[in-house]
């Protein structure tokens, strides 16, 4: 029997932006669904409902765990995820799980859907609330109540995010 091995020299400057390009490449062909528990965060409404124009959707996991499996909460740190690419290839994935200390506030959780692109379909049963934002329009609320009034959405509740006259927090109504 005839044995034949290898070994590996690899320029580091190019290696390093083959694997950051192979980890990028798994985070842009996954589909990925981001959710915190915290519906009054200030910050949360600033950076991702529009300055607060927008509204969040309170959803029940565990009526849709087909479309919710396996939430992993978000771990933050001061240093980037680091791992032997050659020796640990299937730890490539878990960067999507790691973010900067300075996004801590988010208390965040994802789901990571691999290979999905688009829009995710829910079970109309999971999607119980709608809070509409501080300064979401009339057209806007409008828009959205009519569009959960078909009848697929029974139970759906509607509340409203507005600024405490006192202090820097939201209050939901």
């Amino acid at each position: 029997m005839e044995c034949i091995f290898g070994y590996i020299i690899a320029d580091s400057d190019e290696a390093a932006k083959t694997i950051k390009d192979a980890v990028h490449k798994t985070i842009i062909d996954s589909g990925i669904f981001c959710m915190t528990p915290k519906p009054n965060n200030l910050l949360m409404w600033a950076h991702y409902a529009d300055q607060h124009k927008g509204a969040c959707i309170k959803f029940d996991l565990l009526k849709d765990v087909t479309t919710f499996n396996f939430p992993k909460s978000v771990d933050y740190s001061d240093d980037y995820y680091s791992y032997n690419y050659l020796r640990e290839q299937g730890k490539a994935s878990m960067a999507i799980w790691h973010k900067s200390k300075e996004w801590a506030y988010e208390e965040e959780f994802r789901i990571v859907k691999p290979t999905f692109h688009g829009l995710i379909e829910v079970k109309p049963d999971a999607v119980v609330e709608v809070i509409f934002g501080c300064r979401c329009s009339a057209a806007d609320e409008n828009a959205i109540r009519a569009a959960a009034g078909t009848g697929v959405y029974n139970n759906l509740v509607f509340r409203h995010a507005t600024m405490s006259s006192s202090k820097y927090q939201l209050d939901i109504i």
